[in-house]
């Protein structure tokens, strides 16, 4: 068997075709998986200042917003002299303020305002969002709705 595994340009040919599958499932597992787990893509920085910047709903048009981050603690509003948690006509993102965790690129917000019972609660900025950073600039997305927001100097 010796003289036979070296005569040959294949080493792994001296091995019956299982064994050829459970030596490749090894290596598989042994190098391969490695390589896997150390493709995770970056956390999202923890977002701190004042960011203005667009809400949009679908393909509808979009409304200016501004959302400020202090530690762990947002406030925010629709830009453009509307109050911020209160006077917001209907349809429109209601952010208000509270406080919000990072988990990776998941951002989760607790809302503290009490809103009105009939707005649309799924306008209110709370629970889990995709979280993107890319130099000064965020971008927050949940189903249909999409934050693109520019850090404010």
């Amino acid at each position: 068997m010796i003289k036979f595994f070296f005569r040959t340009s294949n080493p792994l040919s001296v091995f019956e075709s299982s064994e050829k599958k459970d030596i490749m499932r090894y290596f598989i597992v042994v190098f391969g998986l490695p390589l896997l787990l150390g493709c995770e893509q970056d956390a999202a920085p923890q977002p701190s200042g004042k960011y203005v910047g667009t809400f949009q709903r679908g393909t509808g048009g979009s409304l200016p917003v501004v959302l400020t981050f202090t530690g762990n603690d947002f406030v925010g509003g629709v830009s453009g002299g509307l109050a911020l948690g209160s006077g917001i006509p209907l349809g429109i993102p209601h952010i208000c303020r509270g406080t919000f965790t990072l988990n990776g690129n998941t951002i989760n917000f607790q809302n503290t305002c009490a809103f009105a019972a009939n707005i649309d609660a799924s306008l209110i900025l709370a629970s889990d969002w995709q979280i993107k950073a890319s130099g000064n600039r965020l971008t927050l997305t949940r189903n249909q709705d999409r934050y693109d927001l520019a850090q404010h100097p």
